[in-house]
């Protein structure tokens, strides 16, 4: 069993030649087995192969999520409204055709339009940088004349109907 671990790690362990040191990957996101030897904690892929190491004593890269942007309690000069979604994502997908959502855009008289991350017309509006800046999904809120007014990355189908709210 410990000759097979140990070729195991041989094989999935990445080495640099000139060092001869093990080098740590990205954090996995497939499924892993995980074990601990010598202090180390390793986590190998189960499909990739792929193998982080977290050395004795050492915590694994925490990302921060990116904080959401507050709603306002009011926003005005509000006419058009894009809301930006992640194609694979298919909760914010359906933000796109909601009956509430279309309802209360009418009500307040607001230009609404809806893109995929990967539609060529975030590029031709120039929404692309707000999008990168932002993140997804996002909300891209303008004045009659087209001029950024606000942008949002909501959470939720809720957090863009309070945005909706706090236009007066």
């Amino acid at each position: 069993m410990l000759k097979s671990l140990a070729l195991l790690l041989i094989l999935a362990v990445p080495v640099m030649a000139d060092t001869g040191q093990a080098t740590s990957l990205p954090a996995m996101s497939e499924s892993s087995w995980t074990f601990t030897d010598g202090g180390n904690t390793y986590l190998v892929g189960k499909q990739s192969g792929s193998v982080l190491i977290l050395r004795s004593g050492e915590e694994p890269e925490r990302r921060p999520k990116p904080r959401p942007i507050p709603i306002p309690d009011t926003l005005s000069g509000v006419k058009w409204m894009s809301v930006i979604v992640d194609p694979s994502s298919p909760d914010q997908a359906a933000w796109r055709t909601d009956s509430a959502l279309r309802s209360e855009v009418e009500r307040k008289a607001i230009n609404y339009r809806s893109y995929l991350t990967t539609e060529s017309d975030v590029d031709s509006l120039g929404f692309r940088s707000l999008l990168q800046s932002t993140g997804t999904p996002c909300v891209i809120m303008q004045d009659a004349n087209g001029k950024l007014v606000k942008t949002i990355r909501p959470t939720s189908l809720a957090d863009i109907m309070a945005i909706l709210e706090a236009i007066k």
